[in-house]
């Protein structure tokens, strides 16, 4: 069972050469597993790309790093994207969140 939230900027960090990374949570996320918003994989998508075309990375590094995600055990969230509308921004809207963050 899951037992957290895994932020794209705190993945990104295991995978960005030039990043400081969070080893903590990497091994949280080994061991137990982390859940992600539907919109994670197009966040890390996106920096992986802009990463490589600031020349951050090579393509290679890119692809290593999506095979690294893969292989940890990382559920995505389906359940928000069916409630998005409705009760995600009544959530958003109660606690004063981006709907992003609801």
């Amino acid at each position: 069972m899951v037992s957290f939230v895994l932020d794209s900027s705190i993945a990104l960090s295991w995978l960005m050469p030039d990043e400081v990374a969070s080893l903590d949570i990497l091994d949280k996320t080994i061991t137990e597993g982390a859940i992600v918003p539907a919109i994670w994989g197009l966040e890390i998508g996106n920096v992986l790309l802009c990463a490589e075309r600031a020349k951050r990375l090579t393509a290679n590094q890119r692809h290593q790093a999506i095979y690294t995600l893969k292989d940890l055990y990382i559920k995505i969230d389906q359940i928000t994207l069916e409630h998005i509308w409705f009760e995600t921004m009544d959530l958003a809207v109660q606690y004063g969140l981006t709907l992003y963050d609801a």
